[in-house]
């Protein structure tokens, strides 16, 4: 079974979602973030060759959504990068704050 995970990239008012059906623990999304954050198209470049597919992209200020999450509320993980606050929030199984 794969580690399931939704990214998202939250940039002004832009949310894009990145979905990742395995390997979608911290420490394999951890390392791509943190490697790749100050550069937007490298983060999105080293998301897709980690695996990540880019989902959809949204006008919003509000990330953790029904809309925004896909509807799907039984991922393993949630990570929500902050560009322009440089913040990593990371919530797991039952969607408490892990950061």
């Amino acid at each position: 079974m794969g580690t399931r995970s939704i990214i998202l990239i939250k940039r002004n008012t832009t949310v894009t979602r990145f979905y990742k059906h395995y390997d979608g623990y911290p420490t394999e999304n951890l390392n791509v973030l943190f490697n790749s954050f100050s550069d937007l198209r490298s983060l999105n470049k080293k998301l897709i060759e980690a695996g990540a597919r880019i989902d959809d992209k949204f006008k919003t200020t509000e990330v953790l959504t029904d809309e925004v999450l896909g509807n799907q509320w039984d991922l393993e993980w949630i990570y929500v990068v902050d560009l322009k606050n440089k913040k990593i929030d990371v919530y797991g199984g039952g969607y408490f704050n892990c950061s």
